[in-house]
């Protein structure tokens, strides 16, 4: 804990600097993104830029700063802790708190980077384009840079992002975890550690508590199986991308509707494909044989518009007519950009809402107005649309 500085003692002989702006500089910050403390942070950091402290010169006390801010004497505490770590300031015991002699351009270079990392799998397919523009258009309406970092699915390289993340300072984290891996809990703690406030998309890390945005993983193969159901689909096939707790829950929900309709879901029609990212020969053999069956499926629900897509054009290559002989839902985003995806029946997830979210969750983190560790599922809104590839069962 940094003691009371010394002007306050009297064998203090450092210059005492006024500080009668700090509190014009609070009220003024008071309304922005961030925890209180930084706000204390900046005002020494520019003050130290602009010259008006110097090397030697003692601080105000802990008892002063909380005076003449309103702030908690806890929150002055943890601002002059940052300055102390990043050696811009010293205490010295019985005597008080110190302005280090610090090169100009290092304090130029000190304090938080008000921008927010956002951690994603991958870039280019899938969710991730909309949940980044999402991110990024929310961060940027608050003044906040936006950092995208792609882990490849590999929790080796996250923990270097997030060990990055760190050195830089950064305001927030938004992450992905991978599907593949694990994310371990210590990683997540470094943020924590760091004064760093982390939310998740899609899905949390277990052994960690922070809000999730998400949506209702049940809830998408329930409506997949409503909308075969009710064109009179009896034998469907559950094809989902690797098996994971996402589509494990696809499955549930398929099941579930399908059963409280008298049907069935054998597992021989439920079929996941390798868990390697990119098996994409593997996957094609394992739907060419299931579809080249006599008794092959009337329609095909993918838990993912990607390998719905795939299904699409291997069906068409051996000469199965979509919707006529088969029907096929996938899952996915709700901003269709594609030709094809604007035809593919799917039940979408509107993603770049689910970006702004992200980055709404953690502006209220860093403003103290919403728990780090709160347990918080926010759950967006899921639709059936298209219907180019959704037709009545085959007579």
């Amino acid at each position: 804990m940094l003691t009371d500085i010394a002007s306050e003692s009297p064998k203090s002989k450092a210059k005492d600097v006024p500080f009668s702006d700090l509190q014009s500089q609070v009220d003024k910050d008071r309304s922005s993104a961030g925890p209180k403390w930084r706000v204390v942070k900046r005002y020494f950091v520019e003050a130290l830029r602009s010259g008006r402290y110097r090397a030697g010169d003692a601080l105000p006390s802990e008892n002063q700063l909380s005076q003449a801010t309103g702030m908690a004497r806890n929150t002055v505490r943890q601002a002059l802790a940052e300055l102390e770590r990043e050696g811009l300031i010293h205490r010295i015991r019985g005597s008080g708190t110190f302005v280090s002699a610090v090169d100009p351009a290092v304090a130029a270079k000190s304090g938080t980077l008000e921008a927010y990392s956002l951690i994603i799998p991958e870039i280019r397919r899938s969710l991730f384009p909309s949940l980044a523009k999402g991110f990024d258009a929310h961060a940027g309406s608050e003044n906040h840079q936006t950092l995208i970092c792609n882990t490849d699915y590999d929790i080796h390289k996250q923990g270097n992002i997030i060990l990055q993340i760190i050195d830089k300072r950064m305001a927030g984290v938004a992450i992905v975890p991978p599907t593949t891996q694990t994310t371990p809990v210590h990683q997540i703690r470094q943020l924590r550690a760091n004064h760093i406030p982390v939310v998740f998309c899609h899905r949390g890390v277990p052994g960690v508590t922070a809000p999730v945005i998400t949506w209702d993983f049940e809830q998408v193969g329930q409506i997949a199986a409503r909308a075969l159901v009710e064109r009179g689909h009896r034998d469907v096939l559950f094809f989902g991308i690797y098996r994971y707790e996402v589509t494990e829950a696809y499955e549930r929900g398929l099941r579930a509707v399908m059963e409280s309709r008298g049907l069935r879901l054998p597992r021989e029609r439920v079929v996941h494909g390798p868990s390697e990212i990119g098996a994409d020969d593997a996957k094609d053999r394992m739907l060419l044989e299931i579809l080249r069956r006599p008794d092959r499926p009337t329609a095909v629900f993918c838990s993912d518009d990607n390998e719905a897509e795939r299904v699409f054009w291997i069906a068409y290559q051996i000469g199965i007519r979509v919707p006529d002989e088969l029907s096929i839902i996938g899952f996915g985003d709700a901003h269709r950009h594609t030709v094809f995806f604007k035809r593919l029946a799917s039940v979408t997830v509107d993603e770049f809402e689910l970006g702004v979210r992200a980055a709404q969750t953690l502006g209220q983190m860093c403003a103290g107005r919403r728990p780090w560790d709160s347990p918080e599922r926010v759950l967006m809104d899921l639709a059936l649309v298209g219907e180019g590839t959704l037709g009545p069962r085959p007579r």
